[in-house]
């Protein structure tokens, strides 16, 4: 299933759990997107020990918080990686599952990463999927707001020169 999506364009993986990661590199995969965060110490150290050990192996997460960011920090720091680690602002909206619940503290988030010599702020991310119910027209209305949040933020960030490399992702649903 791998192959066939990278043979027929697919940029990476977009994977929702660590070892659907490490499954997806041990077949080959070069380029993987975790659509959640890193929180435990062992998914963490497991990551950092693929990038360590395969120069050419591409590996995103997310994040929505300050706390977030200064624990990734360190144990990139304590894993001596020799190259920041990826990662995306998730935002999110009042009543979500995750994402920071505002501009201003998507922006503290991305502006935390930029500071950090371990971290490379590499794009903007969202989840939309949840501000759908059962009236399309409205439906349409939130997820457009959403949206069009996601760009503004991506737009604000990229304005203070957060981001870091010459490609900026951004990733919804």
């Amino acid at each position: 299933l791998f192959d066939m999506q990278l043979e027929n364009g697919a940029w990476g993986m977009t994977l929702a759990t660590v070892n659907q990661s490490l499954i997806a590199h041990r077949f080959g995969v070069k380029r993987v997107l975790l659509a959640n965060q890193l929180i435990s110490r062992s998914d963490t150290q497991a990551v950092l020990g693929l990038l360590k050990n395969d120069a050419e192996f591409e590996f995103y997460a997310l994040t929505d918080s300050l706390e977030g960011v200064a624990r990734m920090a360190q144990q990139v720091q304590e894993s001596s990686l020799q190259h920041p680690l990826p990662l995306l602002v998730e935002l999110g909206f009042a009543g979500g599952r995750t994402g920071c619940r505002s501009m201003k503290d998507a922006l503290a988030v991305a502006r935390a990463i930029h500071q950090s010599p371990y971290l490379r702020l590499a794009g903007i991310e969202g989840y939309e999927g949840l501000l759908v119910g059962k009236h399309r027209d409205q439906d349409l209305v939130a997820v457009r707001a959403f949206i069009q949040d996601l760009l503004t933020l991506t737009q604000q960030a990229d304005a203070e020169g957060l981001f870091s490399g010459d490609t900026i992702l951004l990733s919804a649903g």
